[in-house]
């Protein structure tokens, strides 16, 4: 009823999804636990009540600890987001990716990479950027592999899988005082 409303009122739906609460996307190289997520977007993008939504945010913040609660000791690194999101170092011609997965069942909705946390300093990643600091390098390395991976697609002739943006994280302060009764 809140997404026919809020359509109704001509704003954009869009729907972060997470696999579960405190991990933001599968436990690292867990490809049981991908099958499940990649069921449960599946489930999302077929439910006719959501028809009318904009897009989807894959996960957030998978860059910072409290993001991999259930998977401690396996954070989801910059290259295992990219398998999830695009197919990242699998087989081009392999299908159990976020974004084929969604374009399959409604090719019209946008797919949005997560926001990676600013200034958290938990994971880093391979490729660093010119300003060495972690979460530069982790989306800098992020943003490699799924360029690199919409670009194998691409030249097999297959469908693109390159994401349609990337959602930010910003923090707000909306109970701030100075706001009060605005």
């Amino acid at each position: 009823e809140r997404v026919r409303q809020t359509v109704q009122n001509g704003l954009r739906i869009l729907i972060r999804v997470d696999y579960a609460r405190g991990q933001c996307l599968p436990p690292a190289d867990d490809y049981t636990a991908l099958g499940a997520y990649l069921d449960y977007l599946r489930r999302l993008t077929r439910d006719e009540r959501l028809k009318d939504v904009y897009g989807y945010i894959i996960g957030s913040g998978c860059n910072a600890s409290g993001s991999n609660t259930l998977a401690l000791g396996q954070p989801v690194t910059p290259e295992w987001y990219a398998r999830v999101f695009n197919g990242y170092g699998a087989d081009p011609l392999q299908r159990d990716n976020v974004v084929e997965t969604i374009r399959l069942e409604n090719p019209t909705v946008r797919v949005l990479v997560g926001p990676v946390r600013p200034w958290v300093s938990d994971q880093s990643g391979a490729k660093i950027y010119q300003i060495d600091v972690p979460w530069l390098n982790y989306m800098n390395t992020l943003v490699s592999a799924i360029d690199a991976s919409a670009a194998a697609n691409d030249a097999l002739g297959l469908a693109s899988s390159a994401p349609d943006g990337f959602a930010l994280q910003a923090p707000g302060r909306p109970d701030a005082a100075e706001f009060e009764g605005r």
